[in-house]
């Protein structure tokens, strides 16, 4: 007897999963922690904020950059500047940053 098509199709199924993982220090680490700071930011003010950003960054300078709807008033400056003495002791790498860093906001204009 034939097997039913609906089993045969899960038995033929294969797929590819994959992940990254970086190592603690990790620059993607960093930028991970200031998006989330970010987001957390615009929910504590504005629950139905929607943020989809992503966080950069390069000798002194970190770029938040994405798209971020939400009625909330945030100076995401200081919230930028606010985390980053905190990352020191987990980013060592990163003391420099902190001393100078630049953050830069822009607006689009509507």
């Amino acid at each position: 007897m034939a097997e039913p098509v609906q089993k045969k199709a899960k038995m033929e199924r294969k797929f590819l999963f994959s992940s990254e993982s970086v190592n603690e220090g990790h620059p993607d680490k960093l930028c991970d922690q200031v998006s989330d700071a970010v987001l957390d930011a615009c929910l504590k003010e504005d629950p139905k904020s929607k943020v989809a950003c992503e966080t950069a960054t390069k000798d002194n300078m970190v770029m938040v950059a994405g798209e971020i709807t939400t009625q909330a008033k945030i100076d995401y400056e200081k919230v930028v500047l606010e985390l980053l003495p905190e990352l020191v002791s987990i980013h060592t790498w990163m003391i420099s940053l902190v001393l100078t860093a630049r953050v830069s906001v822009t607006r689009p204009v509507r």
